[in-house]
């Protein structure tokens, strides 16, 4: 995969379990290699004009955007 992989939709790379699997497993690493806790798909995502699950690069981009927000607002 590359960040321009989709990720949802009609040339997926992934069935809708399999995007599931790789949402958490994604939040898992996160977790585990850099001891960043974030959950990607919440209200916060499902409310986005455009999905951040459309591409590698996309999800990429709103993982930075919640990282950065949670630093900025005085989370460890």
């Amino acid at each position: 995969m590359d960040a321009d992989t989709v990720l949802l939709g009609k040339s997926s790379h992934f069935d809708l379990l399999g995007l599931v699997n790789y949402i958490v497993d994604v939040e898992q690493a996160l977790d585990d290699q850099l001891e960043v806790a974030v959950t990607l798909a919440d209200e916060r995502a499902m409310s986005q004009t455009r999905s951040p699950f459309r591409t590698v690069q996309a999800l990429m981009d709103y993982i930075m955007t919640l990282t950065t927000a949670d630093n900025g607002a005085g989370a460890p």
